[in-house]
C-alpha cells in the first residue's frame, strides 16, 4: 500500500471517526430541553423597546438595539437548548455575559416618550422587574419526548404608567 498516495484520505477519516465517537451529535442537534423567552405587550399601544444588553441581540429584525411590539402581541427574544435540565439559562446568561455593563431595557412610546425602565441592578428590588425571574410567567409542557419551558415577561398598562417601579 502506498501510504503517501492514501494519506490525504486517512487523516480526515481518522479525525471524522474520533469526532463521531467522542461526542453524541444527536445531543447537540436535538436537545431534550428547550427554553423559550418572550416579551408580551398587553397595552393598547405599539411599544418601542431599547436595550443595551448584548444578550438580547438575538432578537431578529432589530436596528440599533431597538425593536417594536404591537398591541396584544408577543416577541420572541431568546431561545436556549440543552440536553440537561440547566434551565433557566437566560437569567444567568444576562447576569454573567457582560460583567461591568449594567444591562437595561427601556420602553418608549412611538412618539419617543420614555414610559418605563428596568435595569439589572433592580432585580432584587420589590415589585415587577424585567431582570427578576419571578416577574416572568412560566409555562412547561412536553411534546415528542422533549420538555419545553417558556418564560413570558408581560408588559401591562400599569407597568408603563408607574415607570417600571
Amino acid at each position: 500500500m502506498d501510504f503517501k498516495r492514501y494519506s490525504k484520505y486517512i487523516l480526515p477519516a481518522l479525525i471524522y471517526a474520533i469526532v463521531l465517537t467522542a461526542c453524541d451529535p444527536h445531543r447537540a442537534i436535538d436537545p431534550k430541553y428547550r427554553g423559550l423567552y418572550r416579551i408580551k405587550n398587553h397595552t393598547l399601544d405599539t411599544l418601542k423597546i431599547w436595550t443595551n444588553s448584548i444578550s438580547l441581540f438575538v432578537i431578529q429584525n432589530h436596528v440599533n438595539n431597538v425593536f417594536h411590539i404591537l398591541p396584544d402581541s408577543s416577541r420572541h427574544i431568546f431561545q436556549s437548548n440543552c440536553d440537561e435540565k440547566k434551565l433557566p439559562f437566560f437569567f444567568n446568561f444576562l447576569y454573567l455575559l457582560s460583567p461591568g455593563l449594567k444591562d437595561s431595557i427601556v420602553i418608549f412610546s412611538l412618539k419617543g416618550e420614555k414610559l418605563c425602565e428596568w435595569d439589572e441592578d433592580g432585580r432584587n428590588l420589590p415589585g415587577k422587574q424585567f431582570y427578576k425571574e419571578s416577574s416572568w410567567k412560566k409555562r412547561v409542557w412536553e411534546k415528542e419526548e422533549k420538555s419545553y419551558y417558556e418564560w413570558t415577561f408581560e408588559i401591562n398598562p400599569g407597568d408603563i404608567s408607574k415607570g417600571g417601579e
